[in-house]
């Protein structure tokens, strides 16, 4: 019996709150509709201003990595001699100079990366089609124990893509 007036009293509940929700559930629904394209367009807009920036130079990949001992040795030496020429760098560690020296940069990094395993991490952004992540923190964790295959892999996707690219050129 008391399971009969639970049900009573939740869709009660239900009823004489919908002058609430309702509205709020349209308003949200809305929201998401207006916002997502908006979304979209900066992503657009920054896209095609580090295109306008770095493309003339022939540069299509952010590369954000840090000083830290797990990862920075490994990439200087086996990544940057073959992607200099195509990269642009971005050092978590000097994050605090970035406001002034790499704005475009910085947003580039937390639009497409957002703030989980960012760092290390490469975006490839192409004058057309789709940007790519390619997100190595795991990667190396994975490396300090031992574990190659998730890092060989990523690597071979980044580098297969850059080689697919400079063979287009």
């Amino acid at each position: 019996m008391a399971q009969v007036w639970r049900r009573v009293r939740d869709s009660l509940l239900l009823v004489l709150l919908a002058p609430v929700w309702i509205p709020l559930a349209v308003l949200v629904a809305v929201l998401a509709v207006i916002v997502y394209p908006f979304t979209r367009a900066r992503l657009w807009m920054l896209r095609r201003a580090f295109r306008k920036k770095w493309g003339p130079a022939g540069r299509d990949i952010l590369l954000i990595y840090s000083n830290s001992p797990n990862w920075q040795e490994y990439i200087e030496q086996n990544w940057l001699p073959h992607l200099d020429d195509r990269t642009v760098l971005l050092n978590w560690s000097e994050r605090a100079q970035w406001r002034e020296k790499h704005p475009l940069e910085a947003k580039l990094l937390r639009a497409y990366l957002g703030d989980r395993e960012f760092n290390p991490a490469a975006v490839y952004i192409p004058d057309r089609g789709r940007v790519r992540v390619i997100r190595f923190w795991q990667a190396f964790r994975d490396f300090k124990h031992g574990r190659e295959a998730l890092l060989r892999r990523q690597e071979a996707t980044l580098f297969t893509l850059i080689d697919r690219t400079r063979a287009a050129a």
